[in-house]
């Protein structure tokens, strides 16, 4: 199962020439926040905190994650989807969106994904 690699982070905040007061100065955590993310007493960070660490690190937020011998879905590993999702989460009103969609449920998201293709349909 994938999950979140903190040795992962600590090897892209090093080869950045960066370090946790760094990054407190450049995001609006505490240090003691960044220091649970980069340690690992998160297991599950925060999509909003992959994002600003992507964001300031110049990486992906698949760059964070450990496959273990599994093949990425879809949503991880693709770059144009999470280039997609940083865009979204930068502007203010699309942002709303991607949150609300992230607590769906699978038969929920077909929906949503119906609504926009019948959406993008009626445009041609």
């Amino acid at each position: 199962m994938a999950k979140f690699d903190n040795e992962k982070a600590k090897e892209i905040l090093k080869s950045k020439g960066l370090n946790y007061r760094d990054l407190e100065k450049l995001t609006n955590l505490s240090y003691s926040a960044i220091s649970k993310f980069f340690n690992g007493d998160r297991e599950n960070p925060q999509l909003e905190t992959l994002l600003t660490f992507s964001k300031i690190l110049g990486c992906s937020i698949d760059d964070f994650i450990n496959w273990e011998d599994e093949t990425p879905t879809p949503y991880y590993y693709e770059r144009e989807t999470v280039k997609l999702v940083q865009e979204l989460y930068e502007d203010k009103e699309l942002r709303t969106l991607l949150d609300t969609c992230k607590d769906l449920k699978p038969d929920e998201l077909n929906a949503v994904k119906t609504l926009i293709q019948t959406m993008k349909n009626s445009k041609k």
